[in-house]
C-alpha cells in the first residue's frame, strides 16, 4: 500500500472515530471510555503499523478534547497529554502483532508507555511544562529499544 492510500485510510478511520465519540462512549466516573477509539487503534496498528496508529490516536484524542467530547483523567503527568491512553492501546496492538501471547504483549505495551513516561519526567527541569513533557514522551517512545526496556523494566514471574 502506498503512502497516499495509507494516509487516506488513516484519515477515514480518524473521521469515523471522531464522529462516533459523540455517540458511543461509556461513562465511568469522570472518565469516558471510547470503545470505537480502541478498536480503531488496533485496526490502524494491524493494517498500517504502529506509527500510523500512534498518529491516529493522538489526532482523534486532540479532536475529541477540542470538540468537548474528551475524557478527564486523574493521573498527574501522562493524562495531561492528550491521547496517552490511545497511544498505549496502539503500542499494545503493535506488540500483539508479533506474538500469540496476548497477555505478554499487553504487559509489554503498557510497560513501554510507563517507562517512556518515567524517562520523560526524569529529563525535565522544574521550569519545564507539559509541552516539554509531551515532546520528551514522544522521543522516549521513538528511542525505546530492547536494550533500554530490558535494563529498566523488572519482570517478576510467579
Amino acid at each position: 500500500m502506498n503512502k497516499t492510500r495509507k494516509l487516506t485510510l488513516t484519515s477515514l478511520i480518524i473521521a469515523i472515530t471522531t464522529i462516533s465519540s459523540h455517540l458511543i462512549f461509556i461513562p465511568v466516573g469522570f472518565a469516558k471510555i471510547f470503545p470505537i477509539q480502541h478498536f480503531a487503534n488496533v485496526l490502524l496498528s494491524v493494517l498500517l503499523g504502529p506509527w500510523y496508529a500512534l498518529a491516529g490516536a493522538l489526532i482523534v484524542s486532540t479532536l475529541r478534547n477540542l470538540l468537548g467530547t474528551g475524557s478527564i483523567d486523574g493521573d498527574h503527568w501522562l493524562t495531561k497529554v492528550t491521547g496517552t491512553g490511545c497511544m498505549t492501546t496502539s503500542l499494545i496492538a503493535s506488540f500483539t502483532g508479533t506474538t500469540a501471547d496476548y497477555f505478554s504483549a499487553s504487559i509489554a505495551g503498557m510497560s513501554v508507555m510507563s517507562l517512556a513516561g518515567e524517562r520523560a519526567k526524569k529529563s525535565m527541569s522544574e521550569e519545564d511544562g507539559i509541552g516539554h513533557f509531551k515532546a520528551q514522551l514522544m522521543d522516549e517512545i521513538f528511542h525505546m529499544n530492547e536494550e533500554v526496556w530490558g535494563k529498566e523494566v523488572s519482570i517478576i514471574e510467579t
